[in-house]
C-alpha cells in the first residue's frame, strides 16, 4: 500500500510540476505578445498617416500612447496624435493635448514637444484669435486653451522657445 500512495504522490508532484511550467511559460509570453501588438499598431497608424488618413491614425495612436511602456513609442505616438489633429484642422485639441501632458524630461523627447507645442500655440492662435476673450479671469483653475488669451497663449509660445533656446548647446550636439 505504502508503495502506491508514493507512486501516486509523485504522479500528482508531475502533474503540478508541468502545470506550473505551462503557467510560468504562458505568463513570461504574455508580454512580448502585448508589445508586438502596440508594434503593429505603431506600425497601421503609420501607415495610415503616410496615406493622409489622419483621423484613421488618430484612432490607432491614441491606445499606443495610452499602453505604450516604451518612452520612444509613447512619445512619438503622442506626436503623431498631435500632427493627426492638426492636419485635421483641430488645433484646439491638439493645444489642449500639449497642456494636458506634462514636457518629458529625456531630452530628443523633450525638444520635440516643446517645438511642436510652440507651433501648435501659433496656429491656435492664427486659428482662434478673433474669437479668444481678451479678459483674464482670475478664478479659473487649470490650464483650458479655449480660455486662455491671446497674451496668455503669446506666453506660452515664448516660453516654448525660451525652453528651447537654453538646450541650445545640446540640441546642436544631436
Amino acid at each position: 500500500m505504502r508503495y502506491l500512495a508514493i507512486d501516486g504522490d509523485d504522479k500528482e508532484k508531475r502533474i503540478m510540476k508541468k502545470i506550473w511550467k505551462y503557467l510560468i511559460l504562458g505568463l513570461l509570453l504574455i508580454p512580448p505578445v502585448n508589445g508586438a501588438n502596440l508594434a503593429s499598431d505603431i506600425g497601421k497608424a503609420d501607415e495610415l498617416f503616410n496615406k493622409g488618413a489622419f483621423q484613421e491614425a488618430l484612432k490607432e495612436y491614441e491606445p499606443v500612447f495610452k499602453e505604450a511602456g516604451r518612452p520612444e513609442i509613447r512619445w512619438k505616438a503622442f506626436f503623431r496624435i498631435c500632427e493627426s489633429l492638426a492636419h485635421l484642422f483641430r488645433y484646439g485639441e491638439a493645444a489642449e493635448k500639449l497642456l494636458s501632458v506634462p514636457v518629458p524630461d529625456q531630452m530628443p523627447h523633450h525638444a520635440r514637444i516643446l517645438i511642436l507645442r510652440a507651433e501648435m500655440f501659433r496656429n491656435f492662435l492664427t486659428q482662434y484669435s478673433s474669437i479668444q476673450r481678451r479678459d483674464v479671469i482670475d478664478e479659473e483653475e487649470g490650464k483650458d486653451v479655449f480660455r486662455l488669451t491671446p497674451d496668455e497663449i503669446r506666453n506660452e509660445i515664448r516660453e516654448a522657445y525660451g525652453q528651447l533656446w537654453e538646450l541650445r548647446d545640446k540640441l546642436v550636439e544631436m
